[in-house]
């Protein structure tokens, strides 16, 4: 993971021709610390993605440039866009999601996405719905 100060942020990004991850954090932050397994993780999963960080206390431009506001903040990128971010502990399955569907026309115009989840809400709506025929049987038989 290459390290982008101010001197070097221009040459580095101008070398990238596709999508590319900045992790944001400070050395005082203890959730930048439990993020490294996490960014490790996607680097070796995702060896596509070039995958920099900036250390916000030393390259503060940086984090300006970014409207880095707190940390941990991880920032999707093509050329000069930001296409997607993160502010505070990211689990990695966010963020191989925002990197297998960096391309979505959706995801690049809305900057929205959402994980699948499991829908549990159908049998809770069914028993409700029991729940209340039940009351109406009951109360039109009194």
């Amino acid at each position: 993971m290459l390290r982008l100060t101010i001197e070097n942020f221009d040459q580095e990004i101008n070398k990238i021709s596709g999508p590319y991850l900045i992790k944001f954090f400070s050395p005082t932050c203890g959730p930048c610390h439990t993020m490294k397994p996490v960014f490790e993780a996607f680097e070796q999963q995702r060896t596509d993605f070039n995958v920099f960080e900036v250390d916000t206390m030393a390259s503060p431009e940086i984090a300006d440039m970014f409207n880095v506001r707190g940390v941990p903040f991880s920032a999707f990128c093509e050329g000069r866009e930001i296409i997607y971010t993160f502010t505070g502990v990211t689990k990695l399955a966010e963020l191989l999601y925002v990197a297998e569907n960096i391309n979505d026309p959706h995801m690049r115009e809305t900057g929205e996405f959402k994980i699948q989840k499991e829908e549990k809400t159908s049998f809770y709506l069914w028993g409700i719905l029991g729940v209340v025929l039940l009351y109406i049987l009951i109360i039109s038989i009194i």
